[in-house]
């Protein structure tokens, strides 16, 4: 079993969260036959969130790719 360096661990973290965000909070929106009206708020915090996932994992990947 190869171990992974610990920013590669938190960037798959960061990175599978920025995945199940957007899934739930923005794709989750557009399903049909949902009855309960999601407020944009939501459409628009979910976004902003897996964006901010998103760029962390980024970077975490970035710096790890420095060191090699």
């Amino acid at each position: 079993m190869i171990l992974k360096d610990k920013s590669s661990v938190v960037s798959d973290f960061f990175l599978d969260s920025a995945k199940i965000t957007f899934g739930s909070l923005v794709i989750g929106i557009f399903t049909p036959g949902v009855i309960i009206k999601t407020p944009l708020s939501t459409f628009l915090n979910g976004l902003v969130i897996s964006i901010i996932f998103l760029t962390l994992a980024v970077k975490l990947e970035k710096t790890n790719s420095n060191k090699l």
